[in-house]
């Protein structure tokens, strides 16, 4: 469920190597937001709706109509988040994916 990865140069190269070099024929999907329900589906005032959000973004990267590598018989998501440690009063997102009803290693 968690892949750990520092962001810099390497990240954005692998974006847009992403971008200019894969082909529909060969792409997932993505979910890319610059909000943060994995964050507020554990701590906050609405964890309930922030859950529902990992939920329907999960289903929908999870799709097998629009993703060939679950529609070829992948079970498993990536999770990516900060090599670093969370600053005081922040949480690990995986956190927010646990209580979204996830699991390391089954999702």
């Amino acid at each position: 469920m968690k892949c750990t990865v520092r962001f810099g140069k390497s990240v954005r190269a692998a974006g847009m190597a992403l971008l200019l070099g894969v082909s529909a024929a060969n792409a997932g999907s993505i979910f890319l937001t610059g909000h943060d329900p994995d964050f507020h589906a554990s701590l906050g005032g609405n964890t309930l709706g922030a859950q529902h959000i990992n939920q329907t973004a999960i289903g929908f990267i999870m799709n097998p109509a629009f993703n060939p590598f679950v529609a070829g018989g992948l079970t498993k998501f990536i999770y990516v988040q900060s090599f670093n440690a969370p600053v005081p009063g922040n949480t690990d997102g995986a956190n927010g994916l646990i209580a979204s009803g996830y699991l390391a290693g089954t999702n």
